[in-house]
């Protein structure tokens, strides 16, 4: 155009110099753009050039702007990064190099309300205060992306505290100082399932077992019982991740200290399970699998030598 700048929603020509041009897009286009990005790193290829241009830091860099940023588009942020990773070890060997591990446990611990969120019955926050447990959520399943499978990366996570923290803390488990309130189901399942994919691995060994023997122990005494956990999902991720402990013959002490707890529930439970017909029993017919199977595992398997 002839004349003074032009403007639009989508472009502002305002720049520092002749070269610059900064575009501004709404919320709803950043959306659609990270959406498409999200479907664009699902190629391992595609997702190794992005890292390489810059994408990590980037999407990282965004996820951390917790006042400039909205929650929607830092939580699309997170998204994406999380399927660049899923199965790729270019790029998870890419975060490693970035130092993506202690970025996210701050990014995670930043997310801690100001002040002790309360939560109703409805999974709403009480007293209107900002639920940060869906970011959270977010933030555990990238880092989970990103170092599963990946043993040097595992290793790292593991060796760190505040890693140990991220899972307790996702699955519920809280220091009397935090002000966390109980998480939600969706923190507690991707916790949930990080913690089953980090005692199950292949390179677990005794010290990382050890190191997660409270959070192996709380999900026997909350998830399991149906009058604590609601979420069937969740309890029969918690039984399986109880077996496959068992499965390996080593590092199994941590279950079967519980083995008093685990056996009087679980024969409560056969017990109720076994009594449902139709519909009830059809949809309760895997969590039956699991306990039998889990109190079988109890009963053969022997303690770890001293």
């Amino acid at each position: 155009s002839s004349g003074g700048e032009s403007k639009d929603e989508t472009i502002d020509a305002t720049s520092t110099s002749k070269d610059d041009v900064v575009l501004v897009v709404s919320e709803d286009e950043a959306l659609v753009l990270l959406e498409d990005l999200q479907f664009i790193v699902e190629q391992i290829d595609y997702a190794k050039s992005f890292a390489a241009m810059g994408g990590i830091e980037f999407l990282i860099g965004f996820s951390a702007q917790k006042e400039n940023v909205s929650k929607t588009i830092r939580s699309a942020c997170l998204t994406a990064l999380s399927t660049l990773c899923q199965n790729n070890p270019p790029a998870q060997y890419m975060m490693l190099e970035h130092g993506a591990i202690l970025k996210l446990l701050q990014l995670y611990s930043a997310e801690f309300p100001k002040q002790k969120c309360a939560k109703k019955d409805d999974g709403d926050t009480a007293d209107g205060l900002v639920d940060t447990d869906s970011l959270r959520a977010k933030i555990v399943q990238v880092m989970s992306s990103s170092i599963r499978n990946h043993e040097t990366a595992e290793q790292i996570f593991c060796m760190n505290v505040e890693g140990v923290q991220m899972i307790e803390s996702g699955l519920g488990i809280h220091c009397a100082k935090e002000t966390l309130g109980r998480p939600d189901v969706n923190l507690k399942r991707k916790s949930l399932f990080f913690l089953q994919a980090l005692v199950t691995s292949d390179a677990a060994d005794v010290q990382r077992i050890c190191k997660f023997t409270q959070a192996i122990q709380y999900t026997v005494c909350n998830f399991l019982d149906p009058t604590v956990e609601d979420s069937q999902e969740i309890r029969e991720m918690t039984l399986s991740m109880l077996s496959r402990i068992l499965a390996r013959k080593c590092c199994v002490d941590p279950v079967l200290d519980m083995k008093p707890t685990l056996i009087s529930l679980g024969v409560k439970r056969v017990t109720a399970l076994r009594a449902l017909e139709g519909e009830e029993r059809e949809y309760a017919e895997e969590e039956l699998k699991l306990w039998e199977s889990l109190i079988t595992n109890i009963a053969r398997t022997p303690r770890d030598e001293e």
